[in-house]
């Protein structure tokens, strides 16, 4: 389908799309309050534990473990499932996505920033990070002096127990100095065994020294475990949201849902337009139908139809120009044929514009007959206005007292209701044809569609068809057979688009 098709559509269906704006706008009005401001709450810890374990220790026999990635030791699993227990609201994406910890550029301070909905919430949450990531580490660092503290305790307990037995051994295996005479000769033997015990005692005492140096130092650093981590600048409530990328004014959100109803509808309007068989654009007539349209006339409304009828002379306004035209040509291509008879139909029912289109070609000077060849339905004699009886007879001096005149001068009517009156069919009217031509400059038959048998007939003796296609009321099946028939009467028709 055609783009102009589209947008006549839209432009058709306006009313969907003010509705959706309407509808959206309002929609927005509520949606747009609702969006939380953010507020950030920030605190800052001393980190002093790289210099407790680079500087307190200077023997290297105390190790301390200190955290690699400060960030999984503020949010641990257990205490960010506290916080969501505590505020609902909060997720564990939302919460690792909205907690920022860092550190600066000297190592010694951690920083802990929380952006929440809520200035106490994001204060309250900072703070308790702050306060355990304090608690859980000083703990850490207690339970590791205490622990070597309590090593090295036994450590030298267990040394000088070693040394005293070495001592016991020593004096056991030296030789006893009698009180008179010469010195006990020491053997190589026992000379061997004093000097091994001699090192053993060396090495207990040298390690007994530092694990008492290490020991002294475990306990200097245990009472710098409170300043080895402190909270120099605890949280406070924010009083002033801070502007971030995912709040926007209350005039744009609006604005989106609006334009997200607008491009909603208009996607609606576009699918029923798509899945509709009915013809929507003139293009549609020749790109999908094969035909080509002779003109495109402007639909009338009911009451333009009764003002034009009930006034003797037509107006030449700029909405009828087209309508000139098309009478205008179809006049002169009928009068060029001996038969200078034109068929009006269209695919549907029969078009009000027959009489509309009789009436500006009698305005040009011809003498038209409009025969309303719907038995069925009649409704021209209803449309057109009557003017005084005619006197109209044929050739042979027959009276045509059933033919009606009207208030346009040159117009004539045969309604279907006087035919019917007078016993006149289908079939007599085809005989009654060459007689009227006679009397008539043009004759122009309004029927209903050419799936009847007497439009049929009617068709294959006209000079002119004229198929009218009424925008989105005809479809593109009842085109196609209307072409269809004209192919099998070996005629080719001539397609008004009405819009």
């Amino acid at each position: 389908m055609e783009a102009k098709a589209y947008l006549e559509g839209i432009w058709r269906r306006w009313w969907i799309v003010g509705l959706a704006a309407l509808l959206f706008c309002w929609i927005g009005m509520q949606i747009a309050p609702m969006q939380a401001p953010a507020y950030t709450a920030s605190t800052t810890i001393l980190l002093n534990d790289a210099i407790l374990a680079n500087t307190a220790f200077p023997s290297n026999t105390v190790q301390l473990t200190l955290p690699d990635d400060y960030r999984g030791a503020v949010l641990s699993p257990a205490l960010l499932y506290h916080i969501m227990k505590t505020y609902p609201h909060l997720t564990i994406a939302q919460l690792e996505m909205e907690i920022v910890v860092s550190n600066d550029q000297t190592k010694q301070l951690l920083l802990i920033n929380v952006t929440d909905s809520s200035p106490f919430g994001a204060a309250d949450i900072a703070n308790l990070l702050a306060r355990n990531f304090v608690q859980t580490q000083m703990a850490s660092l207690t339970k590791q002096l205490n622990y070597y503290q309590q090593w090295l305790q036994q450590n030298i307990a267990r040394l000088n127990d070693d040394i005293n037995k070495l001592n016991i051994e020593i004096d056991a295996a030296t030789p006893t100095r009698p009180l008179h005479g010469p010195i006990p000769t020491v053997t190589s033997e026992q000379r061997v065994v004093l000097k091994e015990y001699q090192y053993q005692i060396n090495q207990a005492r040298r390690a007994v020294y530092d694990y008492q140096q290490a020991l002294t130092e475990v306990q200097h650093a245990l009472p710098l475990i409170p300043v080895t981590y402190m909270i120099v600048r605890a949280a406070v409530i924010p009083r002033t949201p801070v502007p971030t990328a995912m709040m926007l004014p209350t005039e744009t959100i609006e604005l989106i849902i609006v334009a997200i109803g607008v491009f909603l509808s208009i996607c609606l309007i576009v699918a029923l337009d798509f899945s509709t068989p009915l013809i929507r654009h003139q293009g549609e007539l020749c790109g999908l139908a094969g035909v080509t349209a002779m003109a495109e006339l402007p639909r009338l409304g009911k009451r333009a139809q009764r003002r034009l009828m009930a006034t003797a002379h037509l107006p030449a306004t700029r909405r009828m120009q087209s309508l000139h035209m098309l009478s205008a040509s179809l006049s002169v291509l009928a009068t060029k044929s001996e038969e200078r008879t034109i068929l009006l139909t269209s695919p549907r029912k029969k078009q009000y514009m027959a009489a509309i289109i009789a009436a500006l070609q009698a305005s040009y000077g011809y003498k038209i007959l409009l025969i309303d060849a719907d038995f069925k339905r009649p409704s021209l004699h209803k449309q057109m206005p009557m003017g005084e009886a005619p006197k109209i007879e044929t050739p042979s001096g027959y009276m045509l007292s059933w033919i009606n005149k009207t208030i346009h001068p040159n117009l004539f009517l045969l309604p279907a209701t006087a035919m019917l009156t007078q016993g006149l069919t289908g079939e007599t009217l085809l005989d009654l044809l060459p007689v009227l031509r006679n009397a008539f400059d043009l004759i122009v038959l309004a029927a209903p569609p050419l799936q009847h048998t007497m439009v049929y007939k009617l068709a294959s003796r006209a000079t002119q068809a004229v198929v009218f296609v009424q925008k989105r009321r005809d479809t593109l099946k009842m085109i196609r057979g209307v072409h269809t028939s004209c192919e099998a009467l070996k005629i080719e028709p001539y397609y008004v688009f009405l819009t």
